[in-house]
């Protein structure tokens, strides 16, 4: 049943449905690109339901933010990640944080139950 008054439209809730984000999760650790590259990679993860993606500053990386710079993407890798979300009518927001530290990712990966490192110059397919 629903309602409209002046300016105000009031709609009863029918059904409401809980759900949990399948598993596994899968987590992508992103090495720090140059520009809005990592913009995109967040973007196109998060259509496909990754669980959470993380830039990381890498030894050689040649990107390198200030703390200020780096808050703010965060606050805009989280804003593409909801509208991705919201485009691929995906119930569960891809996470997204703030940019680790070298030291950071390997303790995080160390942590990781199962993982694949994707190099460009691998031999194996």
């Amino acid at each position: 049943m629903a309602e409209v008054g002046a300016g105000r439209v009031v709609a009863a809730v029918l059904e409401r449905e809980t759900r949990t984000r399948p598993a596994p999760e899968m987590v992508v650790y992103q090495g720090a690109p140059k520009g809005r590259k990592a913009d995109d990679v967040i973007e196109r993860l998060a259509e496909l339901g990754v669980a959470e993606v993380l830039v990381y500053e890498g030894l050689r990386s040649v990107v390198r933010w200030d703390k200020r710079r780096a808050r703010r993407l965060a606050q805009r890798w989280r804003a593409i990640a909801r509208g991705a979300a919201k485009q691929s009518r995906n119930a569960f927001v891809t996470r997204t944080g703030e940019v680790l530290g070298w030291d950071d990712l390997i303790a995080r990966v160390k942590g990781e139950q199962v993982c694949a490192a994707l190099w460009e110059e691998a031999s194996t397919p």
